[in-house]
């Protein structure tokens, strides 16, 4: 696992229901877009932004759905853990 995708999955996590948070998910959307696919930052922008008919979009928005959810499991565990 990318390691940069997952700080950025654990920051999203964290920060999601600031104001803006949503921007932040987007932007995880595009740098596993940019990891999956090669792409140049800016094409994966514009995917992440706009084209969510593209092929490409739906496998990496699971794939971010997912790398959030193992920061959640992550957070969720360190608390526990905490408690215990």
């Amino acid at each position: 696992m990318n390691k940069v995708l997952e700080t950025l999955a654990a920051y999203t996590y964290a920060h999601q229901l600031d104001q803006g948070g949503t921007h932040l998910r987007t932007a995880l959307l595009a740098a596993v877009l940019t990891e999956r696919h090669k792409l140049t930052p800016g094409e994966a922008l514009d995917l992440a932004c706009g084209y969510s008919f593209d092929d490409r979009v739906r496998p990496a928005g699971d794939e971010t759905d997912r790398l959030i959810d193992q920061a959640r499991r992550a957070d969720f565990a360190s608390q526990a853990e905490a408690v215990a």
